[in-house]
């Protein structure tokens, strides 16, 4: 269960519910703010209470936090969220020019719970930040699901923070000179976590389309998942590269294993439906990665599905991850969208019409009859045929008369 807030919701606001939706593991709860209401909810459009917050977040498995507006300004919701997370919360902040990190002071009441600490003013420093793995990060869960992935750049970072003492810092990124710095800090409070993630934008990843499509899913379910479970995160994830295809479309599925079990012995199917549904297609993964392999499906028709792997560790122990997805149908219309010359000809030929192409387009002017054509309407009406209008006019006419008499006009 996540609670995301982003009171100024942006793409990734969007991408993340399409990430939960399609996932059986999320559920998420968004709380942004509008002029007439304040913070609310969605769904629901329920409103938000601050007064209730700080003994609100245990309902969650996670708090994630982008744009606040002040949100962590209220002492009594930032107490609320250092019980929450010493109690075995997970907390996730997420730069971006409105977030809190961004904020003089907006985090002091924060400090000692997060893993990163104020090293001069927070500032927003753009460029070319390419984000990989640390040197002394590689055995971590998150670095191994993300060591498969070769994401564009992103264009900003939060300058003025470095780690914690106790923070580790599985994810960095470099600029063009090789200058490294945190790009995903993570610490255990207590008996919870707290994260920050200090590049942006992240939904960049989504729109950008990469080499290995799924960096974006595959970053951000596994930090739930590792925050949320920590140590005990799945040993696999599975990720469709969109959540929905057209007709004729090959299906691209991303995994991530971990814990010594080889994809490439992985066998998985497409099940039909939302649910346990009959199996449609069965496929093998192809590695591409030290724990990471994928693999195309399809072309399906247009329905509900869900992509199955199944995996058994060492220890004998079972695990299945599960991706679901929509095929989309293909109007007819759009089977085919090339012209037919010959068709158009025809067209011409019996309708008297013409056929030009687009270097031609001055001879359609020439082939217009452009002369004017008018037509004019009058009406007369006398004064003789109306007493009203007559009457009328006689009295403007006297009572002009009389007002130029004493004004001294006449």
């Amino acid at each position: 269960r996540i609670l995301y807030i982003d009171r100024f919701a942006d793409w990734n606001t969007t991408f993340m519910r399409d990430l939960v939706r399609r996932s059986e593991r999320f559920e998420m709860t968004v709380v942004t703010w509008r002029k007439d209401r304040g913070y609310i909810e969605l769904p629901g459009y329920v409103t938000y209470e601050l007064s209730g917050a700080a003994g609100g977040f245990d309902r969650y498995d996670i708090v994630v936090v982008s744009d606040d507006g002040g949100f962590l300004s209220n002492p009594g919701v930032t107490g609320g969220i250092a019980r929450y997370v010493e109690g075995g919360g997970a907390l996730m902040l997420i730069a971006d020019e409105h977030s809190p990190l961004a904020r003089p002071g907006g985090l002091a009441d924060l400090e000692g719970l997060l893993p990163v600490v104020r090293s001069g003013p927070p500032r927003v420093e753009t460029g070319e930040y390419y984000v990989g793995v640390s040197p002394g990060g590689a055995d971590h869960p998150l670095a191994s699901s993300f060591g498969g992935f070769e994401p564009p750049p992103l264009p900003g970072r939060m300058g003025g923070f470095e780690l914690s003492s106790a923070a580790i810092a599985p994810l960095v990124m470099t600029d063009r000179l090789g200058s490294s710095y945190p790009f995903l800090a993570v610490q255990r409070s207590g008996d919870g976590t707290a994260a920050v993630v200090l590049g942006f934008p992240l939904w960049r990843w989504k729109l950008a389309g990469t080499p290995l499509p799924g960096a974006y899913e595959t970053l951000l379910g596994g930090l739930f998942q590792y925050l949320i479970e920590g140590e005990r995160a799945l040993p696999i994830e599975l990720h469709a590269s969109r959540s929905a295809y057209r007709m004729g479309e090959r299906i691209l599925l991303n995994l991530v294993s971990r814990g010594g079990i080889d994809p490439g012995t992985m066998r998985g199917e497409i099940r039909s439906g939302r649910d346990e549904g009959e199996i449609v297609a069965s496929h093998l993964y192809e590695i591409v990665g030290e724990g990471y392999a994928r693999a195309s499906v399809g072309p399906l028709p247009p329905g509900e599905y869900r992509a199955v792997v199944s995996a058994r560790s060492a220890d004998g122990s079972g695990y299945e991850a599960v991706a679901a997805f929509s095929v989309l149908p293909v109007s007819t219309e759009f089977m085919d969208v090339s012209r037919d010359m010959d068709l158009l000809r025809h067209l011409a030929e019996v309708s008297g019409g013409l056929v030009v192409e687009a270097v031609e387009a001055g001879l359609v002017a020439d082939a217009l009859d452009l002369e004017t054509d008018l037509m004019e309407r009058k009406r007369t009406v006398e004064f003789r045929e109306s007493a009203m209008l007559l009457l009328a006019t006689l009295l403007f006419l006297t009572a002009e008369w009389v007002l130029r008499k004493l004004w001294g006009l006449i």
